[in-house]
């Protein structure tokens, strides 16, 4: 858990001082990577923490700005930038989802600098909005999928093992797993076999 707290913190980290460069602003950006990079609660959470799922708030806020930080210029966006970083954003807010729900928040910020960019037409906002929320829902429907075929598969193993696989109601979305550290991504309680977990 700790490489992939840090290698995304890390990661955003860097992204984000690359958008700020490439925006004309260096100096602003290495400002604010090095004190979002110092932040001590951010440290302990996503660089030591062994089950650190408080820090993907703050590591998702850096990352959706670092890919959306095109939008809050003046200038206009290139047309692969308009067509690829909504959908991009909606895809990583349905990824971090499953394993922390309240960074999806971030979104919010997001639909808004995407209604408030000058540069582009109303219409254009709007596509821009839409892009971001269809690929949110779709990706989020991809994992639970992805899961539920993850549960039913460990449902059937365990059972063709002689166990007794959990017949109760299965969740998706970190609900679960973030409470009890049960682990990333799907919030399915352990199976039991043989009254173990």
């Amino acid at each position: 858990m700790v490489l992939a707290n840090a290698s995304a913190w890390i990661a955003a980290l860097i992204r984000a001082h690359v958008a700020f460069w490439t925006a004309g602003q260096p100096i602003l950006g290495a400002i604010l990577v090095l004190l979002l990079g110092s932040n001590p609660f951010q440290v302990s959470e996503g660089l030591r923490a062994q089950q650190a799922y408080f820090g993907w708030v703050i590591t998702t806020g850096v990352a959706m700005l670092a890919l959306n930080l095109v939008f809050l210029g003046d200038r206009r966006p290139s047309l692969a930038a308009l067509a690829l970083v909504p959908i991009a954003s909606g895809l990583l807010l349905a990824t971090v989802r499953q394993i922390r729900t309240e960074p999806v928040m971030v979104g919010v910020s997001v639909v808004l600098a995407y209604l408030t960019a000058r540069a582009l037409s109303l219409r254009l906002r709007a596509v821009l909005v839409g892009l971001l929320v269809g690929s949110f829902f779709l990706g989020s429907a991809a994992w639970t999928s992805y899961f539920d075929a993850k549960f039913r598969e460990a449902y059937l193993k365990v059972r063709a093992a002689g166990g007794h696989p959990y017949d109760g109601r299965a969740t998706s979305i970190a609900s679960y797993g973030t409470r009890s550290g049960a682990g990333w991504g799907t919030s399915t309680p352990a199976t039991v076999t043989n009254g173990t977990t």
